[in-house]
Parts: structure tokens; C-alpha cells; sequence
């Protein structure tokens, strides 16, 4: 049986109406102000709408579990700059709560990394973005090509 995304129009309507302020702003920094402007919007309306930043709300890598919050990094899988692009180019006739949604549900979130995992990002250059050959669908795919475990291995009979 298919099940469709839980009901979160209310989360979602402030998100929407960011992407279209950011689309109407203009001048030298716009694209940099309208993309700063939709990932906060993402971040206070979707990222912490269950838990806040209780770190059991959100997945850790490996390493990170049993870790005192002071020695974790909050991480992005999908850079939030890069998700910020992808809202503000959705043409206004695709700005729905459904579509939104679902792009929310598959990119949106953080999770908690210890800071030598934050460095392996770094010395990889996956800090702040993904690799070039991302197939869109791995989000977690800037771990896995630093050698950092994203929740429990599993296996399968």
C-alpha cells in the first residue's frame, strides 16, 4: 500500500511564501540573499519542526553516537545552499505544498558528524558540496566517499 507524505502545509506555507519573496529580490548579492533567505526559512519551519536540535531527532554517523553535543558538528547531506538552488528555481507555477513536500522530504535535514569527519569533508572538498558525479539519488553520498558511516550497517539474507 502506498502511503503519502504526513499532512505539514503548515510548515510548508512559510517556506513557499520565502521562495517567492527571494525570487522578487533583486541587486548584486540577490542570488546570495534569496538563497540564505530560503534556507532559513527551510531550516526554522521543516529541519527543526520535530525536536528542535535534540539529538535524538536526527541521524548520526557512527562515531558521533554516545557523543556529548558539544563535541558534534551539524552536517548537511545535501548542502543547504544546494537545496536553496533548487527551490528558488522552481518556476512559481511549481511552487505547491505538495511538490515542495517531497523535495523537502528527500533533501531537507541535518544530521550530527564528529569534527575529524567535518575535516575528512574538508580535505575531500565535500565540505560544501556534492560530488560532480552524484546520481541525485544517494543523499548521504559525500559520507560514504569519505569513509563515514551514516547509521547502522545493514544486512540482508
Amino acid at each position: 500500500m502506498l502511503h503519502g507524505y504526513p499532512d505539514c502545509k503548515d510548515k510548508i506555507e512559510p517556506i513557499i511564501a520565502a521562495i517567492r519573496f527571494a525570487k522578487g529580490l533583486s541587486g548584486d548579492q540577490s542570488e546570495a540573499a534569496a538563497l540564505a533567505l530560503i534556507h532559513d526559512a527551510v531550516y526554522t519551519h521543516w529541519e527543526l519542526r520535530h525536536g528542535g536540535l535534540d539529538e535524538k531527532c536526527h541521524p548520526r554517523s557512527k562515531l558521533a553516537r554516545g557523543l556529548s553535543a558539544d563535541r558534534l558538528i551539524i552536517d548537511w547531506p545535501i548542502p543547504r545552499y544546494f537545496l536553496a538552488k533548487q527551490l528558488f528555481e522552481l518556476p512559481r507555477v511549481d511552487l505547491r505544498v505538495p511538490l515542495v513536500q517531497r523535495l523537502l522530504c528527500e533533501l531537507a535535514g541535518f544530521i550530527f558528524i564528529t569534527k575529524e569527519e567535518q575535516k575528512k569533508l574538508y580535505r575531500a572538498g565535500l565540505a560544501t558540496k556534492l560530488p560532480p558525479e552524484w546520481d541525485g539519488l544517494d543523499k548521504y553520498v559525500r559520507y560514504s566517499q569519505c569513509s563515514i558511516v551514516v547509521g547502522e550497517p545493514v544486512t540482508y539474507d
